[in-house]
């Protein structure tokens, strides 16, 4: 029961990030991939993603290859 009022609390936030992924074109990504080096809050947010997904390379090579 605990699990299922867990899961009621979060999932609207899925949601939500599920909403804004899907309005990412694919040239918002491949600016991004051109960066030779991004701004601190892009590197803060791509480290954050990577650790999501268990990625701990936190490199802009790495960061790249994922936006791939």
């Amino acid at each position: 029961m605990q699990v299922e009022q867990e899961l009621t609390e979060v999932q609207p936030i899925i949601d939500n990030a599920k909403h804004a992924v899907e309005g990412i074109s694919k040239s918002n990504l491949d600016w991004l991939r051109s960066l030779r080096m991004p701004p601190e809050a892009i590197i803060n947010v791509m480290k954050a993603v990577l650790r999501v997904f268990g990625n701990l390379d936190s490199s802009w090579t790495s960061m790249k290859k994922f936006l791939s």
